[in-house]
Formats: C-alpha cells, structure tokens, sequence
C-alpha cells in the first residue's frame, strides 16, 4: 500500500505544517497570510502516483472527524463545508487530469 505522506509527497511535517495552518487560516477566516496554489502541490502528487476519490474521500473523513473532536459552531460547519468543496474541486480537476 502506498501512503502518500511517507512514500510519495515525502512530507516535511515541520514546513508542511505551517502552510497548512495558513492556507486553512485563509479559507475560513479570510486573512491574507497564505500564498500558494494547493491545486499544483496536488497535480504534481498525481503525476507521481494517481490520486483517486478514495483518497479524497479519507481526507474529508479524517478532517470532519477532526473537527467534530474539538470545534463546534459556525467556523466548524464553515471548515466541514469548505472541506468538502475543496474535496469535489480537487478531485473533479485530477479526474480530468488522469483521463
């Protein structure tokens, strides 16, 4: 089994970490702090190895999980929702890449 962190993306946590922190900063509070385009990071991932929509869909269950274990309220339902949008986007957009 391939897991992505450890045998494709080769995560540094300590520099991944912190821009994960900025973009999500950005998707639901609406600051300015984050600059990049996750969408590349992704792309160039599923050249490597083909993303699939099993493992979006581990993502969305690992995030709303999260989640529900520590918030609750607006900003919370806001991060479930934002979640799974980005779940559809990024995964309509590498199925098109993988045709």
């Amino acid at each position: 089994m391939v897991i992505f962190f450890t045998d494709v993306a080769k995560v540094d946590w300590n520099e991944h970490l912190p821009k994960m922190y900025k973009f999500w900063e950005f998707a639901l509070l609406g600051t300015t702090v984050y600059k990049g385009n996750p969408m590349i990071k992704h792309t160039t991932l599923n050249a490597k190895e083909p993303l699939i929509k099993s493992h979006f869909e581990r993502w969305t269950e690992l995030w709303e999980a999260t989640i529900d274990k520590y918030y609750e309220g607006e900003i919370a339902n806001r991060a479930k929702e934002r979640g799974q949008l980005m779940k559809t986007v990024m995964l309509v957009k590498i199925e098109q890449i993988n045709q």
